[in-house]
This record gives C-alpha cells, structure tokens and sequence, in this order.
C-alpha cells in the first residue's frame, strides 16, 4: 500500500495535472459548501499529500523550520477567531493561511518523492503552460474587450470608452492581478527554466507584450518591472558580445542625446497629469460632461449653458495608497507584538476606526503593512525567511548557483514591487508557491555542494 501511495509514476500524473490546474483555480468545476470551495486542484492537493508520513523524515532543516513556522501562524489566527467570533473577513484569511500549509506540504512531498530533476521538468512545463494560459487570453481580452464577467466588467457598463476596456483580467478580475500573475510566472520561470533563461528574444518578446497589457491596465508598478526585466536581458546581451566594442560607434548616439537633453533643459515642459494636478484633470472631465446645465427661455427654448461648481473631493489614487500605508503604520503601533488579528485591516477601514480616509477602499495594497499590521511579530518571521533565502541564494557564495545567481537578484528586487500591486497578497496562490519553491531551490544547491 505505501509502495502505491509513493509511487513515482502516480505522484508525477497527479503533480503535473495540479500544475495544469492551477492558473483556473476555482473557476472550473467548483462547488461551494459554505466556508470551503471545493474545485479540481483542491482536490488532486489532498492527493498530493496522501504519501506525507512516509516521506516527511527527508525534509531538510530549513523546510521543517518554515512549516512549523507557518503552521504556528495558522493555529495564532485559528485562536483569534475563536477570540473575536467568526466572521466572513476573518476566514478569508484563515482559508488563504490553510491553503498556504497545503501548498508548502504538497510542494515539499511531491520534491522529496520525485528528486530534483523529475520534479524541475514537471515544474517547467506547468508554468510554461500557465503563462501560456495568461498570454493566451490576454490577447483575447485585448484585442476583442471581451472578458468573464465579474465585479470589474459590471464596471465597464458606466464608464466612457477607454484603454481600460481593453485590459486583460483572466478570472482574476483584475487588472494589476493579472499582471501580477504574469510578471511573477515569467521570473519564476527565467529561475529554473534553462533554455528561457539562456533564450535572449523569447523573456524580452513576452515582457513587451505584457507591457501593451499595461499599457491598458494604467500600472506603472508593471511597467517598472518590465523595465527592469528587459534592460537586464539586454545588459546580458551586451556582455555576452565577444568583440570589443568600439567606443567610437557610439559617439554620434552620445552627442544626440545630450541635445535631447539640453532640448528638456531649455524649453518650458507641460507636466501632464500623471505626475502633477490628476486631481484638476479630473473635475475637468466631471465639469464638461456632469456640471453643464441648459439656460432657458420664458417658452422653453434654448439660449445657453451655465457650468455649475462641483466640488470633487475623493482622494486620488496615490493619496489612498498612501493613507492605506500611514493607517497600517497605526495599527502596527497599535498591537506590534500579536497584530490586530486577521482580516482586522479591512475590518478597521470598513467600521471607519482609522483616522485617514480612503474612499471605498478597504484592502491594504501593500503585503508588509498587511502581516505586520494583522500578525504581528509572526509577520516579521515571514520576512526573515525572505532575508535568509536572499542571503543564501544570493549574497552567499555558492559556486553552483552563481549562473542563474543574477536572476535570484532580479526577483528580490522585484518582490516588494510584487507586495504593492494587488490588493492583497496573502490570498493569491503565488504567494504560497513562492518562498516553499525557493526552500527546495536551496536544498538541491546544498545537496549538490554536500555531495561535490
């Protein structure tokens, strides 16, 4: 019987039709019973942890550390709820801490049973499929205006006509998710995929086309990381060239430069509203199309139009990000050792218990305000895994690591910008493969160097 449950040929069946599940989560063959969704990937990740007894004495030290780790911050969220009463805020995020310690378990056991290398190619051609999945229908999206329908397309219905139409959501329902998605998949991939990693065209190829994508969705934090994505590729091109540049090749490219510059030095510049008065911009729109009413005659007849004041008083979208931070600060300071509890951040600005206002928005947008505000020092234990995966896959000096090294840097630098995107992190699924993949990552280079 155990032979069945570990059998290599079993394990590898159900761990790859896990990956080809994954990016469609519960939108396929779901089936809510209350608290808990059941769906496909749900269930093939109870399957992947049927072997767990038989293979958790070969985990290595630093993935028993992580899951006792976070199996200690879904028991503290468990008590809170107890303590405060359960409400709907609270077991969303206890749901996304349990679904948290499946991953790890799953990914951990599926590693131990496979080896590296089998479990490296299943890993490869699951997110290969998975940002196929993400490209495929965002080129769908942008090219027709098509999407599923969610809280966002009902949106769509009263707004003018505009890029946003054309932003592709996938059954994220959001834009900055969808990115999000698509930009972590795409890193993650450049990590242990060997022929994307060393391919020059195709990962510069994929980042301009997520950055029409952009384009619509209006997201400067992707925008940035596809800037960085595609200088590095193109900063590796360069040093991969083995004649010696000519630096005389370039001089006419400097000195027409320099007079661009001299151009924006001189001459007075418009700063559009992107940077400066989005506000006035704004009420501009809301004044032409909102404000105007008709003047009439004794008889009914037009004879002009009157432009009547609006006051526009919603903050603007940076002012909320802004506010959203400076109220998280309060709530740190509030509890800094235990936290407000989970879900207590939305809660806060709902009941309307902060002091800086934010609109309709509730979420944080922000992962490190959202642990260390709701969880306290557990929170700070997240991070310290963070430093210490950065430490040792980065700043460490392991020979076996040092070819795909530079990469490691560009997800670090990355991953606080991946924080700021959504509304939330600690719900999304690429949360919970991120750090429990990193871990196995570290364990295959110190069983190389061990074995050297």
């Amino acid at each position: 019987m155990i032979k069945i449950l570990t059998h290599k040929r079993n394990i590898e069946f159900l761990f790859l039709a896990w990956l080809l599940s994954l990016p469609f989560g519960t939108s396929i063959g779901s089936l809510s019973i209350g608290f808990l969704t059941i769906y496909p990937n749900l269930l093939l990740s109870f399957a992947l942890l049927i072997p767990l007894p038989f293979v958790l004495k070969k985990w290595a030290r630093p993935n028993i550390i992580f899951l006792a780790f976070i199996s200690l911050w879904l028991v503290s969220a468990v008590i809170f709820a107890f303590y405060k009463g359960k409400s709907e805020i609270i077991l969303f995020d206890i749901r996304s801490l349990i679904m948290q310690l499946i991953f790890t378990l799953l990914l951990f056991t599926t590693y131990s049973i496979l080896g590296w290398t089998r479990f490296k190619e299943l890993l490869i051609i699951g997110l290969r499929c998975f940002l196929f999945v993400l490209l495929a229908f965002g080129l769908f999206e942008f090219y027709t205006g098509n999407h599923l329908e969610g809280n966002t397309s009902a949106k769509l219905y009263y707004l003018p006509v505009n890029f946003i139409f054309y932003a592709p959501l996938f059954v994220y329902d959001n834009p900055n998710d969808f990115l999000l998605y698509c930009l972590f998949i795409l890193v993650v991939l450049l990590i242990f995929d060997d022929r994307l990693r060393t391919n020059r065209f195709v990962p510069v190829s994929i980042a301009l086309l997520l950055a029409l994508f952009t384009i619509c969705a209006y997201s400067r934090l992707s925008n940035f990381l596809i800037t960085i994505i595609v200088c590095f590729q193109i900063f590796q091109v360069i040093l991969d060239v083995k004649k010696r540049i000519e630096i005389k090749r370039y001089i006419p490219y400097a000195i027409v430069f320099a007079l661009m510059v001299i151009v924006l030095l001189i001459n007075p510049v418009f700063i559009g509203p992107k940077y400066l008065n989005a506000n006035k911009f704004q009420r501009n729109g809301l004044d032409i199309t909102l404000t105007d009413s008709l003047i009439l005659n004794d008889n009914g007849t037009t004879i002009g139009r009157k432009s009547r004041l609006v006051k526009y008083n919603e903050p603007s979208a940076d002012e909320v990000r802004l506010n959203l931070t400076l109220n998280g600060l309060d709530l740190i300071r509030e509890n800094p050792i235990l936290g407000v509890g989970p879900g207590q951040f939305r809660q806060r600005h709902i009941n309307h218990e902060v002091k800086r206002r934010v609109g309709t928005v509730v979420s944080p947008h922000n992962f490190v305000i959202e642990v260390l505000s709701q969880y306290g020092i557990i929170g700070w234990g997240y991070f310290i895994f963070v430093f210490y995966l950065a430490y040792e896959l980065v700043l460490k000096k392991r020979s076996i690591a040092r070819n795909n090294k530079n990469w490691f840097i560009i997800v670090f630098v990355s991953l606080p910008v991946f924080w700021l995107m959504p509304s939330a992190y600690l719900y999304l699924n690429i949360h919970w493969l991120f750090l429990p993949l990193l871990l196995i990552e570290l364990n295959r280079i110190q069983v190389e160097e061990n074995a050297i």
